[in-house]
C-alpha cells in the first residue's frame, strides 16, 4: 500500500468527518459509510489513517462528528499528533486538568465528572533512540507466518496474518484480501477450513474463553463463540451494515460498533437483547469484571471528547477532550491514551491515565521535528505498553512502562513505513 494511497484515504475520510461535523446533529452524513468502511480496512496498517476507535481509536485522522454539545471542547484548538511539541521531563507526572478527578470509586460503581483545562504533565520523549534494551515481548506476536507464542514457542501459519487466537484446537485468524480484509479458520494440522470477508479484529473474552469477530461487509454477521472444543458458533446475530466487535463486557455479551451513516456503539448478548450505549459514536476498549467502555462522545474539525462509562449505568466516571481513549489495561485501572485529533501515518502521542479518574500517569510524544509513529500499541501486562514503532526508515517494539520508563522489546529492523515486520495480538 503506498503513501499516497494512505494519505488519499486520510484525505477522504477527513473531508467527509469535516463535512458531517459541519453539518450538525440534524445533518445529513456525506458518504460517510463509504469512507468509514474504507479507511477501517487500512485500520491494521497503520501507514494510513484507521477508522473510528475501532473507527477513531483508530481513527487516525479527524473523529466522527456529529457537532460538539454542552461542554465538551471539540472545536477548541487541539494539536494534531506531531504538532510543536513536547518537552522531555523526568519529573513525576502531575494530574491532568483535562479531567477533573472523582474519588476512585469501588468496582462498579460509575462517578460522572467533567472536564476543564489543558494538562500540565510532564511529557517524556517518544522515540527508539536511546532507548536501552529490555527482554522480549510477553505475550503473542506474528512475525510473518511465523506466530511466536507466550511462552516463547514458536508456530508456522499458513501465511501472514494481522491478528490470531487459539480456535477449536485450531487458530482464527484475520488477514489482508484483494477488497479489504478476512477471517480464516484453520484447522489444528495447519490447513485452512473456511475463509471469508471480515473486520479485520478479533475480540477476546478477559479470560481467554470466548472470542467474537465478523464476517461479511454489509449485511454482517455478529459471531461469538466458545474458544475451546469443537462445537459450533453459540452465537450469531446478523447486523445491517458493516461493523466490528470491540471487547466483551460480560459472559456472552459484546460491545460492537456500526458503521452506517449513523454510526452507533451497541451491546448485545446474541439472544435478542440488542441496544444502544446511548450517546457513543464509536469506542475504544472494554473491561469486562465492571462492565466499562471508553468511548467518544463528540468531535469536530480540531478534536474529540472521550468518556469511560459503565454500559448498563449509563454514568459516566470522567470525560476528557485532551486525550483519544483506548484500551483498558488487563486490571482495568489504567486505560491507553492518544491525541484528541488524530492524524497522519500513525499515533505520535501516547499516554497511559488512570482508568477510574482520567488522571494523567506517563505521556510520551514524538520530538517537535520527529517523523516517528505508532503501527500498534497493546497492552503487554497492567503497567506496560508495547508500541510497534517505525522511526528513520526502521521498526522496532517499545516498552513503556506506567513508571516511565522505555526500552526496546524487538528490533531495530530496517524496512519501510507500510511494512510493519511484527504483529502485536495484544494478549497471551
Amino acid at each position: 500500500m503506498s503513501n499516497h494511497d494512505a494519505r488519499d484515504g486520510e484525505d477522504r475520510l477527513s473531508r467527509a468527518l469535516h463535512q458531517q461535523a459541519d453539518a450538525g446533529p440534524g445533518g445529513t452524513p456525506i458518504g460517510i459509510d463509504d469512507v468509514r468502511r474504507s479507511a477501517r480496512q487500512l485500520r491494521r496498517r497503520r501507514s494510513t489513517l484507521v477508522a473510528a476507535a475501532a473507527a477513531v481509536v483508530v481513527v487516525v485522522a479527524v473523529p466522527i462528528a456529529l457537532g460538539a454539545t454542552g461542554n465538551d471542547r471539540a472545536d477548541a484548538p487541539v494539536a494534531p499528533a506531531g504538532s510543536p511539541g513536547p518537552t522531555v521531563d523526568s519529573a513525576p507526572p502531575s494530574p491532568s486538568a483535562a479531567v477533573t478527578p472523582v474519588e476512585s470509586p469501588s468496582p462498579g460503581t460509575a462517578t460522572a465528572s467533567s472536564t476543564t483545562g489543558t494538562a500540565g504533565e510532564a511529557i517524556r520523549l517518544l522515540s527508539a533512540e536511546n532507548a536501552g534494551h529490555g527482554y522480549e515481548p510477553r505475550l503473542g506476536y506474528l512475525q510473518g507466518a511465523t506466530l511466536h507464542q507466550a511462552d516463547g514457542t514458536t508456530t508456522r501459519l499458513p501465511a501472514g496474518y494481522l491478528d490470531v487466537t487459539s480456535y477449536h484446537g485450531g487458530w482464527l485468524a484475520t488477514g489482508r484480501a484483494n477488497q479489504g480484509t478476512e477471517v480464516v479458520t484453520i484447522a489444528a494440522d495447519g490447513t485452512v477450513s473456511d475463509t471469508q470477508p471480515g473486520a479485520p479484529e478479533l475480540a477476546l473474552s478477559a479470560d481467554g474463553t470466548e472470542v467474537s469477530w465478523l464476517t461479511g461487509d454489509g449485511p454482517s454477521t455478529l459471531h461469538q463463540a466458545i474458544v475451546s472444543g469443537m462445537s459450533d458458533s453459540v452465537g450469531d446475530q446478523q447486523v445491517p451494515g458493516a461493523a466490528e466487535p470491540v471487547g466483551f463486557v460480560g459472559p456472552g455479551r459484546v460491545v460492537y460498533e456500526t458503521r452506517t451513516s449513523k454510526p452507533q456503539v451497541r451491546v448485545t448478548d446474541f439472544s435478542g437483547h440488542d441496544r444502544a450505549v446511548d450517546g457513543l459514536l464509536t469506542a475504544g476498549g472494554t473491561y469486562q469484571p465492571d462492565g466499562l467502555v471508553s468511548g467518544m462522545v463528540s468531535a469536530g474539525t480540531s478534536g474529540s471528547c472521550w468518556v469511560v462509562r459503565s454500559v448498563d449505568r449509563a454514568d459516566d466516571l470522567w470525560r476528557t477532550c485532551d486525550f483519544s481513549l483506548g484500551r483498558f489495561s488487563p486490571d482495568g485501572r489504567r486505560v491507553i491514551g492518544y491525541s484528541a485529533y488524530r492524524d497522519g501515518l500513525g499515533d505520535q502521542e501516547v499516554a497511559i491515565l488512570d482508568a477510574r479518574t482520567g488522571r494523567v500517569l506517563q505521556h510520551w510524544q514524538t520530538h517537535p521535528t520527529g517523523t516517528g509513529f505508532a503501527h500498534q500499541v497493546v497492552w503487554e501486562d497492567d503497567g506496560d505498553l508495547l508500541v510497534s514503532w517505525f522511526e528513520k526508515q526502521q521498526w522496532s517494539v517499545l516498552r513503556l512502562s506506567v513508571d516511565g520508563s522505555t526500552s526496546t522489546a524487538l528490533g531495530p529492523q530496517a524496512g519501510g513505513s507500510d511494512q510493519p515486520p511484527w504483529e502485536l495480538t495484544g494478549r497471551p
